[in-house]
């Protein structure tokens, strides 16, 4: 006579894809240009052309603030900044240092993400970014940087 052993195995569903984070909808690598105000209520270009920059969470892993860094680029920001993801906008909330060096700070307003506002060089549906940053190397210039998000493609690279 024979013995039947039955093993029961039990899967845990796990309801959070690891994968995600609560910034997802504002966590992103963008190509963005920066202006400066013309005095007149426009925008004039620096000539610098696009820079690119990545919006992500922190180590933290909260839903109320992401960094901003340009990867070493010609602004050397990478800062701390408050966000609402309902609304997706964020902000420094006051002056913020820049963790690229120690003794520089920043001071980010009116930061937005709009989705599916922006297109890629080639044209494809893409969301935009918009924010205003003062640094205290330039204090009382405020530089915009205005653009869209990276699709990864070659043909939208910059």
């Amino acid at each position: 006579m024979g013995v039947a052993l039955v093993i029961g195995l039990a899967s845990c569903e796990n309801e959070i894809d690891p994968g995600q984070n609560s910034l997802m909808k504002m966590s992103n690598e963008w190509w963005a240009q920066i202006y400066v105000p013309d005095g007149s209520g426009g925008l004039t270009d620096t000539g610098q052309g696009y820079q690119h920059l990545l919006t992500s969470n922190t180590a933290s892993g909260t839903s109320d603030s992401l960094f901003v860094d340009d990867f070493d680029g010609l602004l050397e920001l990478k800062a701390k900044v408050a966000c609402n993801v309902n609304d997706l906008t964020f902000t420094t909330n006051g002056v913020a240092v820049l963790e690229r060096y120690t003794d520089g700070t920043v001071v980010i307003g009116n930061g937005k993400i709009f989705p599916d506002a922006g297109k890629s060089t080639s044209g494809v549906k893409v969301d935009s970014i918009y924010f205003e940053a003062e640094f205290d190397w330039d204090p009382g210039q405020i530089y915009v940087l205005a653009g869209h998000g990276r699709t990864g493609f070659a043909e939208d690279e910059h």
